[in-house]
């Protein structure tokens, strides 16, 4: 069996001075050039020894919120308790949530801020749901990916939307 895989990350960039701290990705860069002294100060191997006087690059986020990626809520993003227990971390739900068949629903003729009904939703399945289906929204919006109200961008789906295909097993 042929399995298709799509990746939906995003890469990570610095964000731009305007954006507001909460939703700021900082990151501090250091150049092979400064890699090289770090080599030299940490491990005592000069420059020249380097193959072309470099040493390492290295990214440091000083600022990473859990919304500046491409990401999943796992419930203790909610609560930390949900129905008298504990709310599970990302580490703790099943791999299988995470990989498996994807249904995609076209919400892109919805205006930003507009929601998607249960009804809205099972009207635009293009195929019958089956348990532990991903289904994914596609709203149109990442043409704006990058710009600065790209997060107030798009339609949502209701909790009654959201209860219905977790009623049938979706992930």
């Amino acid at each position: 069996m042929l399995v298709r895989l799509v990746d939906l990350s995003a890469p990570i960039q610095a964000s731009p001075a305007e954006l507001p701290e909460a939703l700021r990705t900082d990151i501090e860069y250091v150049a092979h050039d400064e890699g090289a002294a770090q080599v030299e100060a940490m491990l005592g191997v000069p420059r020249d020894l380097l193959r072309d006087g470099e040493g390492w690059a290295v990214e440091t986020f000083t600022r990473f919120g859990t919304h500046n990626s491409t990401h999943v809520d796992a419930p203790w993003h909610y609560n930390s308790t949900i129905a008298g227990r504990p709310a599970q971390t990302i580490d703790e739900l099943p791999l299988e949530w995470f990989y498996a068949p994807g249904v995609v629903l076209d919400a892109s003729d919805r205006a930003d801020g507009e929601a998607l009904s249960a009804a809205d939703v099972e009207e635009r399945l293009p195929r019958p749901l089956e348990a532990l289906d991903i289904v994914l929204i596609r709203t149109g919006r990442d043409e704006f990916y990058g710009e600065l109200d790209y997060i107030a961008r798009g339609p949502g789906v209701t909790a009654e939307a959201t209860r219905w295909l977790y009623d049938r097993g979706c992930a």
